[in-house]
């Protein structure tokens, strides 16, 4: 009995150990969390707006003046896998690889090549031998649109250059710190359909982030001030000068850019929040683990007690 209340206070306290590291890493994600939840959602009103100026101009504006607006067959398709760098995240990196495999499917027939951002999206590509033609490492915990840019820029170059007929993003979108969606998402070419799933996602119909207004457009007034009538409908024309051409590649270039960037931040913010609750999961447990060792501690060491006084009080029996 004295051999098994050693092994219970070594598991104990190795236990203890692993606890107390969890519970630190918990500190640290907290404090990532809520800085990279303020970046991601300082960001979306003004991607919100960039992706009404997108879905109105793909709506109003011919195809052939753009190539951000052209329509191929789905012949090649590139995929801009979002995953983290690291593990301890609970079931996020799995939900992103089971959205992929949807994907996948969904396209039998068509080659498809992936970007990736994040180690452990690059290790379960190279297992799954997938196609891998650019991979990005170490972006940190809060991102810039600096950062970012070189993702753009290739995803933007490799479909001006037709080497891929349209572009989807797999990525977490963040809802609350309790809950991320792993969602896929079309980014080329530009299509109204898209990007109303966009805007719809960008802000939550439900949660702590949610909009009074559920993501739909802000009211617009009249000269007197009073809200204009729901049912009407503008009618109006873009007109561009001086070159319609070099006007729209420059103003879509930079409207990408940025509908790339939110969603890279979208899948950082879940990430640190996916941490926190993985590692609060953990020191938890820990602490349930702790108090059931010690109850077994107290049951193993009272029963050696028990044990010696009954051989005690045997052997002066005999006497």
């Amino acid at each position: 009995m004295a051999l098994n209340t050693k092994d219970i206070k070594r598991r104990r306290k190795s236990i203890s150990n692993i606890g107390q590291i969890a519970k630190a890493m918990e500190v640290v994600s907290v404090t990532k969390m809520r800085r990279s939840q303020a970046i991601a959602l300082a960001t979306r009103p003004y991607t919100r707006e960039a992706m009404e100026i997108l879905k109105t101009i793909s709506q109003r504006t011919d195809p052939a003046f753009s190539y951000f607006l052209e329509q191929r067959p789905e012949q090649k398709i590139a995929v801009l896998l979002i995953s983290a760098d690291k593990g301890l995240c609970g079931g996020l990196n799995s939900n992103i690889f089971r959205k992929t495999e949807e994907i996948l499917n969904q396209h039998p027939d068509s080659q498809i090549d992936f970007v990736v951002i994040g180690k452990k999206g690059a290790e379960w590509c190279e297992r799954k031998k997938l196609n891998v033609i650019k991979s990005f490492f170490s972006f940190g915990d809060y991102v810039d649109f600096e950062q970012t840019a070189p993702v753009s820029e290739f995803i933007i170059n490799i479909f001006r250059a037709r080497k891929h007929d349209a572009v989807f993003a797999i990525y977490t979108n963040f809802l609350s710190a309790l809950k991320q969606e792993a969602t896929a998402k079309l980014i080329l070419p530009l299509k109204e359909e898209s990007l109303k799933e966009i805007i719809t996602s960008i802000v939550p119909t439900y949660g702590r982030f949610a909009s009074v207004n559920h993501g739909e457009p802000f009211s617009v007034l009249t000269e007197n001030g009073s809200p204009l009538d729901k049912k009407f409908k503008w009618e109006f024309e873009y007109k561009f000068e001086p070159d319609i051409k070099i006007i729209l590649d420059d103003l879509l270039y930079n409207l990408t850019q940025v509908e790339i960037y939110y969603v890279i931040l979208e899948s950082n913010a879940s990430e640190h929040s996916a941490r926190r609750m993985a590692m609060k999961n953990a020191s938890d447990n820990a602490e349930n683990i702790i108090k059931d060792l010690n109850l077994l501690y107290n049951k193993a060491r009272q029963a050696a007690i028990t044990q010696e006084i009954s051989e005690i009080a045997a052997g002066s029996g005999g006497v």
